[in-house]
């Protein structure tokens, strides 16, 4: 019973696949396999492509009956293209295994059937489901869009700008940076008076030893390294892509206190160097359209307030807000 379970099991996996994760995955920068089945776009029967290694035939053959379900050679063959390639190779590979395929098939519209008789399809569970595998068809059918993405970077590619930079933190009470005990009023005073000797000509490194609070990057003379979007606190973020190479800001107030930033160098990858990023980013942007358009409320009382967005923080273009541990840095 446990592997004849199993076996259908392995099958609805290979055509519904895993949702979430996977756009997790996308949104966090990894790319989609195009041949992943958990949501590319359904196949138009009559216009699959035919396996080879299955009978050439007409795709409107009915192949298998389940009940008054009637399913065509094109509808098998539609599914057969969507499983992931080393299943279908492991399929393709024995005779007797196309027609053990072909059961599993027919087992899991039987109990797909059944489910709609026991009305699973109306719980919330079946509904999450189904809404997460909508999701993620959506979210894969944009990363196999390689045009679409070329000319995304095409036209924004300052977004996907890499910054060297560096920063002088002064910690504010309570913000859980090492032993700040300054109030609000009194971090940015000191802020404005280290950016004044900085205007006066006193060197970053050498300041940022000595008074910043973020004491991992300040003997490094505040170096941060190479940042790409994403990788910042919204506020953070915001003020370091407006500047050039070699300016420095005024004050940035995030949630660890009162950040003074200076890029070091900023470049352009090339579209190779910053595929990984598009689509990802392409989601993000598609997410705000959509928020925009519908207009989406959530109960601040019954969920907690919202973190800033990088929109609201300021920054060029939509994104996801991302938190950090380091000052400055996202988690």
């Amino acid at each position: 019973m446990n592997k004849r379970f199993l076996r259908i099991a392995l099958v609805v996996a290979a055509t519904a696949g895993v949702s979430m994760p996977l756009l997790l995955q996308v949104k966090n920068g990894k790319a989609a396999d195009p041949a992943a089945p958990a949501s590319a776009p359904a196949a138009d029967p009559a216009k699959a492509a035919p396996v080879s290694a299955f009978p050439q035939v007409d795709p409107n053959k009915v192949v298998i009956t389940v009940g008054d379900q009637k399913i065509t050679a094109g509808e098998f063959n539609a599914f057969f293209s969507e499983l992931d390639p080393n299943m279908q190779a492991r399929v393709l590979a024995r005779p007797e295994a196309k027609r053990q395929l072909a059961e599993q098939y027919l087992d899991m519209k039987l109990l797909s059937a059944e489910a709609r008789r026991l009305k699973l399809d109306q719980t919330v569970r079946v509904k999450t489901t189904y809404d997460q595998l909508l999701a993620n068809a959506v979210v894969v059918n944009l990363a196999e869009q390689k045009e679409a993405d070329q000319k995304f970077f095409n036209d924004n590619k300052s977004w996907f700008d890499e910054l060297e930079a560096r920063h002088i933190l002064i910690g504010v009470e309570g913000a859980g940076v090492g032993d700040a005990k300054l109030t609000d009023a009194q971090a940015k005073a000191k802020a404005d008076d280290i950016r004044q000797r900085l205007d006066k000509g006193e060197a970053f490194a050498t300041l940022a030893r000595a008074e910043s609070d973020d004491k991992g990057s300040a003997a490094a003379g505040g170096s941060l390294g190479t940042m790409k979007r994403g990788q910042m606190v919204p506020q953070f973020e915001a003020a370091a892509y407006k500047l050039q190479k070699g300016e420095v800001s005024q004050p940035v107030r995030t949630r660890f206190g009162y950040h003074i930033i200076q890029v070091l160098n900023r470049t352009t990858p090339t579209y190779e160097q910053a595929a990984q990023r598009v689509s990802p980013r392409r989601l993000e942007v598609l997410i705000e359209q959509l928020k925009k358009s519908a207009q989406p409320e959530i109960d601040d009382s019954y969920f907690g307030a919202a973190e800033p967005s990088r929109a609201e923080s300021g920054a060029d273009a939509p994104a996801q807000p991302a938190a950090g541990k380091v000052p400055g840095k996202a988690k």
